[in-house]
């Protein structure tokens, strides 16, 4: 079963410290998947035992700085860190927009592709979420199922079936801006978090 969001009726859930702002996308054991809104420097929230997995979709880089270590945030490329740190967010530019994947390693995994053109093989148990990037929409087809993943949407479906997608217009634009690309995430959990 696959259920299409429009992103922009998601609920923003501010954050404590004024910096921003973040939908849910979708979630399980383990694992959360959400696009958050970067409007001011400030410290990012720490997740103990959290891996991070990051892409800036539209905005400025940010760059995030713990005592002598510092990584750079550059839109349109995934960035992977842990989330057990307080990393320091310094905006390089204008607010910026960010894919974000956290997932706990003992009690989840996740696949994060990129591109225009992606194929899904299905597997069992897990959660599928696909958002496209850079203002076009994408075709997407499975084995008793298709559907067209609009501009500013996402799509978060049991991941059991094969899928392709594909950018509806593919290829890079004539003035040399951000070619249009696809971000999915299949997520699936080990076992359940112990309270």
């Amino acid at each position: 079963m696959a259920t299409l969001f429009a992103i922009d009726l998601i609920p923003a859930q501010p954050w404590k410290n004024g910096a921003g702002s973040t939908r849910p996308l979708a979630e399980g054991p383990g694992w959360r998947v959400s696009l958050a809104q970067v409007t001011r420097d400030a410290p990012f929230s720490v997740f103990d035992q959290t891996r991070r997995h990051s892409v800036v979709v539209a905005g400025g880089a940010l760059l995030l700085q713990r005592n002598e270590h510092t990584l750079a945030m550059r839109p349109h490329r995934l960035c992977s860190y842990t989330g057990e740190v307080p990393w320091h967010c310094q905006l390089q530019g204008e607010p910026a927009t960010v894919f974000n994947v956290m997932v706990e390693p003992l009690i989840a995994a996740v696949d994060i592709l990129t591109g225009p053109h992606l194929r899904l093989a299905g597997l069992a148990g897990s959660t599928l979420v696909l958002m496209a990037v850079g203002g076009s929409s994408a075709c997407l087809t499975g084995e008793q199922t298709s559907h067209l993943l609009p501009e500013g949407s996402v799509l978060v479906s049991d991941g059991a079936a094969d899928l392709q997608a594909d950018i509806a217009s593919a290829g890079w634009p004539p003035d040399g801006t951000l070619a249009p690309y696809l971000i999915a995430v299949r997520a699936r959990s080990h076992r359940p978090r112990l309270c």
